[in-house]
């Protein structure tokens, strides 16, 4: 973690760049507000699941749970993502990643969290990626779906919807309280009142959300907030490498971790929850691609470990069959509901606004 003390000079270095960043996000919205920029409505109902901060909330994670129950409710659910960092640079074109009955393209022209998206919901729901949103849509519909989860959409204005769910981390909801590029926030705190429901994400137990309730008590929002955690289910074995024995946490295996994630220490902490003890963990940047040195690195790092474990959003781009010499696990993880929370009341709520 970085001092407080570079911190405050990495604001005051880059807080007049906010202060432009603001402005160009004020005439943004007034041209909406105002008709200037013309906002399009799908035939298709759209959920938007969005954020006030730049990543690390958990979208993904709850795509993947909400597509999930719609499609449990017979519902065809598709979901529409920009595809950030997508390394072949179509960010302009849609691409289907999914039909009903497999994956069309590959992590690089998916980018990873939609490739996640679609290996996870495979004959569930459908996945396209690409800027225009509105003609994904239209794609979706084409393909036979009969409702859109925008992923990633607060701040897509373009595209109308019928709910918009925001998520907020549990612990720090507006990070230092800056706009980018000197804090986190895509969008001033009061934006949340477009909200329909919040979503309070890596929340610990609902007493521990104080933040969150200071918030709502601070900007006077009346909307309903659930509070839900990332719940690690497993190690999902992704090499061939033999185990000497079971990586339990009885077992004392020193494992080493590795990730390209928003928040790596959310990661390392489920580990530790867990109880495994964690020799070492290599951070590289969020929606990091892995070229051969990364892997050359990562190979020389496990050499007295018991096994070497990542994110699922990081396996995904990790070349097939690539063998660290040691046994090669994924971390899976879903979206879990605090019983007090009613993930069954959030469900119908969906139901009722895209019916």
């Amino acid at each position: 973690m970085k001092p407080a003390s570079a911190d405050i000079a990495a604001v005051i270095f880059l807080w007049p760049f906010s202060i432009l960043y603001f402005l160009i996000y004020q005439l943004r919205r007034a041209g909406y507000r105002s008709g200037l920029f013309k906002t399009q409505k799908s035939r298709l109902p759209v959920i938007c699941v969005g954020n006030l901060s730049a990543g690390g909330t958990g979208k993904s994670p709850f795509c993947i749970m909400l597509a999930g129950e719609l499609s449990t409710a017979g519902f065809k659910p598709a979901i529409l993502s920009r595809g950030y960092k997508r390394a072949d640079g179509k960010g302009s074109e849609i691409t289907v990643i999914s039909d009903w009955q497999k994956i069309l393209a590959a992590p690089a022209e998916s980018g990873d969290e939609p490739f996640l998206m679609a290996q996870k919901l495979l004959g569930r729901a459908i996945v396209l990626v690409g800027k225009n949103r509105a003609r994904a849509a239209e794609m979706a519909a084409a393909a036979g779906a009969d409702v859109v989860i925008m992923d990633d959409g607060f701040q897509h204005w373009k595209l109308s919807r019928n709910l918009d769910i925001v998520l907020l981390d549990g612990k720090r909801p507006l990070g230092n309280g800056w706009l980018l590029p000197a804090g986190r926030l895509r969008e001033p705190a009061p934006a949340l009142k477009r909200a329909d429901i919040i979503i309070a994400t890596r929340s610990g137990d609902h007493g521990g959300c104080q933040s969150i309730e200071r918030l709502v008590k601070k900007y006077h929002l009346s909307q309903p907030v659930l509070y839900c955690d990332h719940r690690a289910v497993r190690l999902k074995p992704l090499s061939d490498q033999p185990m000497s024995g079971a990586i339990k946490p009885a077992n004392d295996n020193k494992l080493l971790l590795f990730s390209g994630i928003a928040r790596p220490g959310s990661f390392q902490n489920s580990i530790k929850a867990l109880g495994y003890e964690i020799s070492d963990h290599i951070i590289f940047g969020d929606h990091h691609s892995y070229d051969r040195s990364d892997l050359e690195r990562i190979s020389r790092s496990a050499g007295d470990c018991d096994a070497v474990i990542t994110t699922e959003k990081d396996a995904v781009k990790l070349p097939v069959g690539w063998n660290p010499g040691k046994p090669l696990l994924a971390l899976e993880i879903e979206i879990a509901f605090h019983p007090e929370s009613g993930k069954e009341k959030l469900i119908e709520t969906i139901k009722e606004a895209i019916r």
